[in-house]
């Protein structure tokens, strides 16, 4: 009983493993399937082509789809989420720590050098100025806030007059031609994405663009 206050999981985490064609797939779907009945929310990744295609596991789950390769990207991850502040009684968000986890995460996927990363921290840095967001500090979270997405990051990238510049937007070039950042999802966060069930289709993605996402 994951849910018992009394009893608590050290550790909630399974794994599930074996060779191909031993069943974890169907296993997979029974658990999901047992784990919406309860009203828990899931999201699953699927890099595979495993789970988006299964009409009926999906009605059976009650799941959406997001089928990235043809309608983008559904949230945007430039939108930090906002952290109740220790001390006062207001929602805050941490900015600058979100920039640079994001700036690592590409850095990883596209082996970015040192100078590369701080590049793309500028970028991403001026793209939230120019949305009149401040990034230093643990700014009060303004739910009239605009954020900015990649392909603002990507506009800016290419404005900076700098070879290193030029060598990151060559790095990420597929990332902003993708067409993975949509308008109707530049004001969704990733927190909002957990709060529904979906399946994230990555199958049509190449390795470098599904390990960013």
């Amino acid at each position: 009983d994951p849910q018992n206050t009394q009893s608590p999981l050290a550790n909630p985490n399974i794994m599930v493993t074996g060779s191909s064609g031993k069943g974890k797939t169907q296993l997979l779907k029974y658990l999901i399937c047992s784990i919406r009945d309860q009203g828990k929310n899931v999201l699953i990744i699927d890099f595979r082509n495993d789970f988006a295609p299964d009409k009926e596991f999906i009605r059976q789950a009650s799941l959406n789809c997001a089928y990235v390769s043809y309608y983008g990207l559904p949230f945007n991850p430039l939108i930090p989420s906002p952290n109740q502040h220790p001390h006062l009684n207001k929602e805050v968000v941490q900015i600058e720590p979100h920039i640079t986890g994001l700036a690592g995460v590409f850095d990883k996927s596209y082996v970015l050098g040192d100078i590369q990363e701080v590049e793309l921290k500028n970028a991403i840095r001026q793209a939230f100025r120019e949305s009149e967001i401040e990034t230093q500090g643990a700014p009060e979270f303004d739910q009239k806030w605009v954020f900015p997405d990649m392909n603002k990051v990507g506009e800016i990238l290419k404005s900076f007059e700098s070879s290193e510049a030029e060598k990151v937007y060559a790095r990420l070039d597929e990332i902003f031609h993708l067409n993975l950042f949509r308008p109707e999802f530049s004001q969704v966060s990733f927190e909002t994405l957990l709060k529904q069930s979906t399946i994230i289709d990555l199958s049509k993605m190449n390795e470098e663009t599904s390990a960013t996402i």
